[in-house]
């Protein structure tokens, strides 16, 4: 991230940086459906995501954890 906190690239799993080069297509914007988030995890294998608004600026960070909890909270909650 830089200094505005905006997704300039990637850390992979062997250390490296991947530069922005299409990294914001591994970030789900904060307005995202919780299905769709999730389908897209799947899709990609991924455990987490990087949460971003509209203009990249990171704000959160999503995981498939998030997801079962908030799962579980609807489904109390009918």
């Amino acid at each position: 991230m830089d200094a505005d906190l905006r997704l300039v690239g990637l850390l992979e799993r062997d250390g490296t940086i991947r530069p922005d080069d299409g990294s914001l297509s591994s970030a789900v914007e904060e307005h995202v459906t919780l299905p769709a988030a999730l389908a897209r995890m799947a899709r990609r294998r991924q455990r987490s995501v990087l949460v971003v608004d509209r203009a990249g600026v990171f704000v959160g960070l999503f995981d498939d954890l998030d997801a079962l909890r908030a799962l579980r909270d609807l489904s109390r909650s009918t």
